[in-house]
């Protein structure tokens, strides 16, 4: 009874932790990666520089963007993944 429930475990739990959150982590850098992407061309259509959007401007565009992103995953059948992985 004297031992910890994380002694039990041993490293395995917290390596599984780790490996969890690098996976988060990793996979929301991608989704922000392309969200970048697509704000870039969304204003390049619009015929602007990012140099003439003021930085609220552009993370507008970008959160929308991972939006986007976001709902795609979720149509393409993936979120269940995602779901337990804690990324959405």
């Amino acid at each position: 009874m004297g031992s910890d429930w994380k002694d039990k475990l041993g490293d395995g739990y917290t390596a599984s932790i780790g490996w969890r959150d690098k996976l988060i982590r990793k996979s929301a850098n991608k989704i922000r990666e392309w969200a970048i992407r697509n704000a870039k061309k969304r204003i390049a259509l619009k015929g602007k520089s990012p140099n003439e959007l003021s930085e609220e401007e552009i993370e507008v565009i970008v959160a929308e963007e991972e939006e986007k992103i976001k709902l795609q995953i979720q149509a393409s059948g993936a979120t269940a993944v995602m779901v337990m992985l804690g990324i959405y």
